[in-house]
């Protein structure tokens, strides 16, 4: 009788837990920066000197940002 071996991640419930929360949290702060405060920081690292001027994510959810009250003017 040969055994089948299957592959398993076998993490304990705290741990988890734990992963999914900081991961939940990480994921809520870095949209929190995105809506907030970012201006053109997130995009450098691929359109270099040319995303501070273009500002796309800022002109994208422009009127999120008056809607939960952060000021961009």
């Amino acid at each position: 009788m040969s055994k089948t071996y299957e592959p398993s991640l076998d993490i304990s419930s705290p741990i988890r837990d734990w992963l999914i929360l900081s991961g939940a949290l990480g994921l809520g702060l870095l949209m929190l920066y995105a809506v907030g405060f970012d201006q053109g920081f997130l995009l450098s690292f691929f359109q270099g000197h040319a995303a501070y001027q273009v500002n796309m994510i800022h002109e994208l959810i422009h009127d999120s940002r008056h809607i939960t009250a952060f000021p961009c003017h």
